[in-house]
C-alpha cells in the first residue's frame, strides 16, 4: 500500500502539468483571434446598430477583415465586415447573398476531391464580398475557393498549397 501512495503524488503532478500545458496552448492560440474580435466588435458597436452577434470570421487576403453576424434594430440579420487596418465597416444583409452552408455545398459540388472542409470565412476580395472556403483534398493538400457572396460564383481557386 505504501508504494501506491508514493506514486499518487507523481501521477497527480504529471496530470496537473499536462492540463496546464494544454490550457496554456489553447489560450495562446486563441489570443490573436480574441484581440481582433474584441477590437472589431468595439468598432461595430460604436458605428452601427448591430447587436446579438452569433457568427464570427477572420479573413486575410489582400487585407485583413473581421466579420460578425448580428441583428439590426429591425431584427434583420446583417454581416458587419470590418477592415482591421483602418476600421472601415461594410454592412451587408444576410438575405442578399448565399449562406455559409450554401458556400460549402458549392465547393463540395465543384470538386470531387474535397475530403474535409476546414474553414469558411467572410471577407472582401477585389471589392467583392466573398466566402473563402478552405479544404483538404484526397491527397491531403490544402485548397481555397473564393466565392461571390452575392451569387456563389467561384472567383478564385488556390490549389495544392
Amino acid at each position: 500500500m505504501k508504494k501506491k501512495s508514493k506514486r499518487f503524488p507523481i501521477i497527480f503532478s504529471l496530470i496537473v502539468i499536462v492540463v496546464a500545458v494544454v490550457a496554456a496552448t489553447i489560450l495562446i492560440a486563441n489570443t490573436p483571434f480574441m484581440r481582433v474580435k474584441n477590437d472589431a466588435l468595439s468598432v461595430i458597436k460604436k458605428k452601427t446598430d448591430l447587436r446579438d452577434f452569433s457568427k464570427y470570421y477572420w479573413y486575410n487576403h489582400d487585407a485583413s477583415y473581421f466579420s460578425a453576424l448580428g441583428k439590426n434594430n429591425k431584427d434583420q440579420e446583417q454581416y458587419a465586415i470590418v477592415n482591421t487596418s483602418n476600421g472601415e465597416i461594410l454592412i451587408v444583409d444576410r438575405k442578399d447573398g448565399i449562406s455559409e452552408d450554401e458556400a460549402k455545398k458549392i465547393v463540395l459540388r465543384s470538386s470531387d476531391k474535397v475530403k474535409e472542409i476546414q474553414n469558411t470565412r467572410l471577407g472582401i476580395y477585389r471589392k467583392n464580398v466573398v466566402w473563402e472556403v478552405s479544404f483538404f483534398d484526397n491527397r491531403h493538400q490544402l485548397n481555397y475557393y473564393t466565392l461571390s457572396f452575392k451569387n456563389g460564383k467561384v472567383l478564385q481557386k488556390v490549389l495544392d498549397v
